[in-house]
């Protein structure tokens, strides 16, 4: 950050800052109430649903976001990377972090 942003920042660029996240059907505390001597009893949905979604946040505040199922590999980044990049007249970075994925050779090449 402290090496490479700042010459970054300088230029006429988009740059975004980018992340995974995951949201799912399922509580991750499940808890109920119960009188005083009686067990509590939790109803918990007994469907699981997950999806996933890559978005990016310019310094701007402009949102750019990919929804998917499954695991994120290289194949979904670079088609997101495809549909970041696909209308903008100017240089497009996307800040991310350290998950394999992001240092996947056919992304870096």
């Amino acid at each position: 950050m402290e090496e490479d942003y700042p010459g970054i920042k300088q230029q006429d660029a988009e740059i975004y800052w980018g992340d995974e996240t995951g949201i799912r059907s399922d509580c991750q505390h499940e808890h109920g109430d119960a009188p005083k001597g009686k067990n509590s009893i939790v109803k918990l949905n007994a469907t699981l649903t997950s999806l996933n979604m890559i978005p990016a946040i310019s310094n701007q505040g402009t949102v750019r976001f990919q929804i998917y199922k499954g695991s994120m590999n290289a194949d979904r980044l670079i088609d997101f990377l495809k549909r970041l990049t696909k209308k903008s007249e100017l240089k497009v970075y996307l800040i991310l972090d350290n998950l394999r994925v992001h240092h996947a050779q056919v992304i870096n090449s």
